[in-house]
């Protein structure tokens, strides 16, 4: 899920440029790596922003319009769940904000073999982001309203916990002074990635 309105960060904090490639960038890239060369795997950018929407398709990932997504959370995930043709109840439904760049491709490919109706990342006892949902509580999904993403439904089955690789596999951006506060040895590792 690409279409934020990042209010607390002053800008599209999505665009913004980190590390030489924009913010957003990062975390789709671990999910590509994780589940987009996969034959049974379908990844989906959803996003209000032409600019996210067109970096997906020159990549070959399926971009998804969603212009309502200013309204909440909720009108991201119906925008992406009604891009879904022929769903299974078998099939599993994996949602990932696009503000998380310390996303890890092994965390997200343990996330998608997690059993049970929901599952998400923690570090220690942090719940975070990424969730798992079976499809069979896609009309669950379908009826969440507003600001309202998929934490009600994670608080109402069992909810396998995912362990991170680190705690800022969870680190999402909100501010821009808190790119300020980021370790040196991370910033270091993540430019050579670059």
């Amino acid at each position: 899920m690409a279409s934020g309105k990042a209010s607390r960060f002053g800008s599209n904090k999505l665009l913004y440029p980190l590390w030489g490639k924009p913010l957003f960038s990062w975390g789709l890239e671990a999910l590509w790596e994780a589940a987009g060369k996969e034959p049974d795997c379908t990844l989906r950018v959803v996003s209000q922003y032409e600019a996210i929407r067109h970096w997906a398709e020159d990549r070959g990932i399926l971009a998804v319009d969603s212009p309502l997504s200013h309204l909440g959370l909720s009108y991201t995930i119906r925008a992406g769940l009604e891009s879904i043709k022929n769903l299974s109840p078998e099939d599993t439904l994996v949602f990932a904000a696009a503000d998380q760049p310390f996303l890890q491709a092994d965390t997200i490919r343990r996330l998608l073999s997690a059993p049970g109706p929901t599952a998400r990342i923690y570090w220690q006892d942090t719940p975070g982001n990424p969730a798992a949902f079976s499809a069979s509580l896609a009309s669950e999904l379908m009826a969440l309203e507003g600001d309202r993403g998929g934490g009600v439904l994670l608080k109402k089955y069992p909810c396998t916990r995912v362990p991170a690789a680190s705690c800022w596999e969870l680190w999402d951006i909100d501010r821009l002074e808190a790119l300020e506060a980021l370790p040196p040895e991370l910033i270091t590792q993540y430019q050579k990635k670059n």
